[in-house]
């Protein structure tokens, strides 16, 4: 889809019916279903959302549902290379946690101004955890596939 058929964010529907979000203004506009982005989502509301189909995480205290990057992630492509591969793993490793420290360590500018698209909401009550500690477990791409997530 070209940018000058790309509808309005508010004009976004949810997502298809089979569940794969609608992508806006081609590759680079992928945005997370329609809500109220002032939403609040506790921890453990967040951790239920820990799958490729249904992916949140919370960075900073902010809730982002990550499924449409997830799904549309080069990672999937056997020839992505080892990077993307890498990269994929560790998103679905933070799927349903809150991985701020990991997500401020790692992202560029770039990648926050992507982010306000993929917000659903925040975080309520905030994280108490210390920062430092706001990370995800890693795991395995096996452990990934037993436990359903990949």
């Amino acid at each position: 889809m070209s940018a000058e058929e790309s509808p309005a964010a508010e004009e976004v529907p949810a997502a298809y019916p089979t569940g794969v979000w609608r992508m806006v203004d081609d590759h680079k506009g992928i945005r997370a279903p329609s809500t109220k982005r002032d939403t609040k989502y506790t921890l453990e509301e967040v951790a239920k959302h820990n799958h490729k189909n249904d992916a949140w995480i919370v960075v900073n205290d902010i809730v982002y549902d990550m499924t449409p990057h997830v799904l549309h992630h080069p990672g999937w492509n056997p020839s992505g290379g080892a990077g993307q591969v890498s990269t994929l793993i560790a998103i679905l490793g933070a799927c349903g946690h809150d991985c701020s420290d990991d997500f401020n360590e790692v992202h560029s500018p770039a990648a926050w101004k992507q982010m306000p698209a993929f917000k659903v909401g925040v975080l309520d009550p905030p994280n108490p955890a210390p920062k430092g500690t706001r990370r995800a477990a890693f795991k395995s791409w096996d452990q990934l596939v037993a436990e359903g997530i990949a």
